[in-house]
């Protein structure tokens, strides 16, 4: 004789089967770090004849990746030009949400996701003879789904 397998479901849950079921972890806050490629920055130089300035110009990849499992939206990213012999910044533009949605389409990045964009710097003028020191600094400001300000930052050497 066959015993439907319905009868053998119900007995088995009688006999103390237990499904235990544990909330997933709440996550806190995101959690966001700055990636640059290449890591080091190669400036290329131009020094055109009879100037006495050299121009340099950049160009790379500059992500936001959130690592957490929380999404939420860039505000800004600060970036500068870092003079190491001056130690001052000799220049520094501010991407803001807007620039973000012209160039990648939003200013979100979604949980475990990232958000890539190129800005490039071009013309940065410097005495011929006389290559600068420089590293280039990434500062942004982050707000996540939960209201949480981050504020992660990327400093990168330029050959």
């Amino acid at each position: 004789m066959r015993t439907p397998f319905f009868i053998l479901l119900a007995a088995a849950a009688g006999a103390g089967c237990q499904i235990h079921y544990e909330d997933p972890p709440q996550i806190a806050a995101a959690s966001v770090a700055i990636t640059v490629a290449p890591d080091p920055l190669r400036l290329l130089v131009t020094c055109p004849p009879g100037n006495s300035n050299c121009f340099g110009s950049l160009d790379a990849t500059v992500a936001l990746v959130e690592s957490a499992g929380l999404g939420g939206r860039v505000e800004y990213v600060d970036v500068s030009l870092y003079n190491v012999i001056a130690a001052k910044n000799d220049s520094q533009i501010r991407l803001g949400a807007d620039w973000f949605q012209a160039q990648a389409g939003t200013n979100r990045v979604e949980a475990m996701g990232r958000l890539a964009v190129r800005p490039v710097v071009q013309g940065y003028p410097f005495p011929a003879g006389q290559q600068p020191q420089l590293e280039i600094v990434f500062a942004a400001r982050f707000v996540d789904d939960k209201g949480n300000v981050l504020e992660p930052t990327k400093r990168v050497p330029l050959l």
